[in-house]
């Protein structure tokens, strides 16, 4: 059992299906401001199954824009949405959409904007995909649906409520409601 920025989290040790092996228990209010530095590590130790990021660097700018690149395992992906909430049907949208290849792929994001009251606001400033860059116009034309897709995952989160999270003086603002424990299968 650890406790990580005020949840504990706790391994589930049982066999259960990808969309049980994650879920949460309790409420606290919460506030805190994080560096770069520490994100990239809370993200980067992450120890659930289906966490499909690693080798990430974050970095959060003076003017409050945020950089984040990496890889992704794209079928590791898949269950992580599945686990938070996504269904066979956003799946199998996403993957038509997008064509990836199964395995992992390198990332680059830049972007701005804040989530409040579980409400993303993203503007993408750059975006590349393995060695495609994303046009910035074509992200934000879609940013409505990558929003309510953010929406979804923070909403599949019992008691979690995002009253505000933004880059500010180059540090991540949270300000908000977390659950108490975390119940995860490990990888």
């Amino acid at each position: 059992m650890i406790k990580r920025n005020g949840v504990e989290e706790i391994k589930i040790t049982s066999n259960v299906s990808v969309e049980d092996s994650l879920r949460y228990e309790g409420q606290h209010s919460f506030e805190s401001s994080i560096t770069s530095g520490e994100a990239t590590s809370m993200v980067n130790d992450n120890p659930y199954k289906y966490f499909p990021f690693k080798m990430v660097q974050i970095r959060f700018n003076p003017d409050g824009s945020v950089e984040a690149s990496g890889l992704v395992s794209i079928d590791t992906l898949f269950s992580f949405v599945a686990a938070t909430g996504g269904t066979k049907y956003d799946l199998n949208k996403v993957k038509d959409y997008l064509k990836v290849p199964l395995g992992t792929i390198p990332v680059y994001l830049k972007a701005s904007g804040s989530i409040t009251n579980n409400a993303p606001s993203i503007t993408w400033q750059s975006a590349k995909i393995g060695r495609l860059s994303v046009p910035v116009d074509l992200a934000n034309k879609y940013s409505s649906q990558i929003d309510d897709f953010i929406a979804e995952r923070i909403n599949h989160v019992p008691n979690l409520k995002l009253e505000k999270l933004e880059v500010v003086d180059s540090k991540l603002n949270f300000k908000g409601i977390i659950p108490n424990k975390k119940f995860f299968v490990a990888k």
